[in-house]
């Protein structure tokens, strides 16, 4: 049986090194059929998103039009994997299989009814099975891992004239970027060698090594200040659209309020606003929780309780921080006798601190059930 490393083929066997580049595709096709529409749906129909998780946190499963989108996007996955499947199962085998066609697709059709976690590991087991033996694949160092192409994917291809790394700028605002720098790293070497048209080889590796070691360096730096970049461009946007536009700060503050309220119900059995703002959760759950998740419970609650009893409360404008005199009075509360398990006071009040010190207090061995 020969080698087939093509994307869609049912002929052959393909090795280890075709099938985790197939699956890399995969994954890239998987961020533009899912997750790119399901941010673009975020960004530009906030309130759509707030529907939807409004109705997953009321009926506790998600709406039927989201089941039938991830049930139809898993059908073309499992389509567009089964060639390459087939294939590595046949070099793992060293021989090919009768009916091995129907029994890869009901396996794979299993697989992804059990969910993408199941899937993973199938998919890892047949990247780790080494079958390089089957078929005494020569070594060729010409398809050795390009840790350049890797790290600097499009910014390297200008410099070696391998312009199948561009695809990586539009990638990169999805969650396909990662698979296509892997796909760049492995096929590095052979696009940029064909490139070149040099035929001394070792010198062309020589080159990519010493790019390598540039990368290793510069594409941590790259990557810090592209996120301060971006960080004070954003922010400048925003504070430019803000002010132009005080309507969207106040669209912001509610589509955040609103998923405030989402998360609070989600964490809490049950909340009364009166005289003390009482949020309830059961003791055996708030035990296990950390120092700093407790507080960060506390912060929430208290949040919420000042969105819903005080009209001119700016959830932007605060820093998602509730005032003092709200969250004071916010009280987590046993389901099981009634006692509290945390609270917050503020103590050590100054002329220049008329707020003082901010304190947790935590119930460290309540009653539990």
């Amino acid at each position: 049986m020969d080698e087939n490393n093509k994307f869609w083929s049912f002929n052959g066997v393909i090795g280890r090194r075709g099938f985790i580049i197939n699956w890399m595709y995969i994954l890239i096709i998987k961020s533009l059929i899912l997750t790119t529409p399901a941010a673009f749906l975020i960004f530009s129909k906030p309130q759509s998103f707030i529907d939807f998780l409004k109705y997953t946190v009321i009926n506790n499963v998600q709406p039927q039009w989201w089941l039938l989108w991830e049930i139809a996007v898993s059908v073309i996955l499992m389509i567009l994997i089964l060639p390459s499947v087939i294939r590595r199962v046949r070099d793992i085998a060293g021989k090919d299989i009768k009916g091995l066609l129907p029994i890869c697709a009901l396996i794979l059709f299993v697989l992804f009814s059990m969910g993408s976690f199941t899937v993973n590991i199938a998919i890892l087991i047949l990247m780790c099975i080494d079958t390089s033996a089957n078929l005494k694949r020569p070594h060729n160092e010409i398809l050795k891992f390009n840790f350049a192409a890797f790290l600097g994917t499009w910014i390297w291809g200008l410099f070696n004239k391998s312009y199948k790394t561009l695809w990586m700028i539009p990638l990169i605002f999805t969650s396909g970027w990662l698979p296509f720098a892997v796909v760049c790293g492995m096929n590095g070497n052979k696009w940029a060698y064909k490139a070149s048209g040099e035929e001394d080889f070792a010198q062309f590796e020589n080159r990519q090594g010493n790019q390598a070691l540039v990368w290793i360096f510069t594409a941590p730096i790259i990557f810090l200040l592209t996120c301060i970049f971006t960080f004070i461009l954003s922010g400048f946007l925003l504070n430019n659209y803000s002010n132009t536009h005080p309507e969207f700060v106040d669209k912001i503050g509610n589509y955040y309020a609103q998923v405030q309220e989402i998360s609070i119900n989600q964490k809490f059995d049950k909340i009364e606003l009166k005289q003390d703002y009482k949020f309830y959760i059961d003791p055996a759950v708030w035990v296990k929780m950390t120092p700093s998740a407790k507080e960060e419970m506390l912060n929430s609650a208290g949040v919420y309780s000042a969105f819903k009893n005080d009209k001119n409360f700016d959830v932007i404008k605060s820093n998602m921080t509730a005032p003092p005199e709200i969250l004071t009075k916010v009280k987590i509360i046993s389901t099981f006798n009634g006692e509290i398990l945390g609270e917050c006071k503020y103590q050590n009040k100054t002329e220049s601190n008329p707020t003082g010190t901010r304190s947790y207090r935590f119930n460290p061995y309540p009653s539990l059930p």
